[in-house]
């Protein structure tokens, strides 16, 4: 969430705010302590992971678990 030029909340917003990117899945990882109006100003976002809190596997597998959500094939009825 502490970026230099655009923090994760900016980073956010924009994605909210254009319409092509909103399917986008968005993990956020973090040290910072979050508060009540951070976590608001984060509702949408697929998950959110305190560092240190989850071991490097949990993120791992739920970006898994995102990609492949995303890039499972629609199947159209018929044969």
């Amino acid at each position: 969430l502490m970026m230099p030029e655009m923090d994760g909340f900016a980073f956010v917003e924009e994605v909210r705010h254009t319409a092509a990117w909103r399917s986008i899945p968005v993990i956020v990882l973090t040290a910072k302590t979050l508060t009540h109006e951070d976590r608001v100003r984060l509702e949408g976002v697929s998950r959110v992971f305190q560092k240190g809190e989850q071991a490097g596997t949990d993120v791992l597998a739920e970006v898994r678990r995102l990609v492949g959500a995303s890039t499972r094939p629609v199947v159209a009825g018929g044969s």
